[in-house]
């Protein structure tokens, strides 16, 4: 079941990222980076939902480093994308080129982080099924 909702979670990955791309065209200094938190929020949260996580198992995570919500989780591992996301703002205002250019980085950004994420969250929400799966039977719900 969790393998069969990851595939249409990964799925998902190109929309939102193409939705991100959408929106880096536009020539708003901080517009994209508004968007992208916005966009990545709410697909971290729902791909916690689905898979049956809350934030508390989230901290258990290789990729979450410190935290207390899905917000600062996402800078902590956008900052590592830090120079994308500036060459994006800046590449904005160079007239054609620059569109490309920043829609390019947007929507690479976006995969990368979303894809990393929920490969991290599969991965804790198996081991937790794994868990479960190990419990005696008279402590089973």
């Amino acid at each position: 079941m969790i393998q069969m909702k990851y595939g249409q979670l990964w799925n998902r990955i190109y929309i939102v990222a193409a939705a991100s791309a959408a929106v880096a065209t536009t020539p708003i200094p901080g517009l994209s980076i508004v968007a992208d938190m916005a966009l990545l929020t709410a697909e971290v949260n729902m791909y916690l939902s689905q898979l049956n996580m809350n934030l508390e198992s989230l901290h258990t995570l290789p990729v979450v480093k410190h935290g207390n919500d899905v917000q600062d989780i996402l800078l902590t591992l956008m900052q590592d994308m830090a120079v994308e996301e500036s060459l994006e703002e800046t590449a904005k205002f160079v007239p054609v080129f620059g569109s490309v250019v920043a829609t390019s980085i947007s929507y690479s950004t976006t995969l990368v982080v979303l894809r990393r994420i929920l490969d991290e969250i599969k991965h804790a929400s198996l081991q937790g099924f794994d868990m479960v799966n190990e419990w005696p039977e008279t402590y089973r719900y």
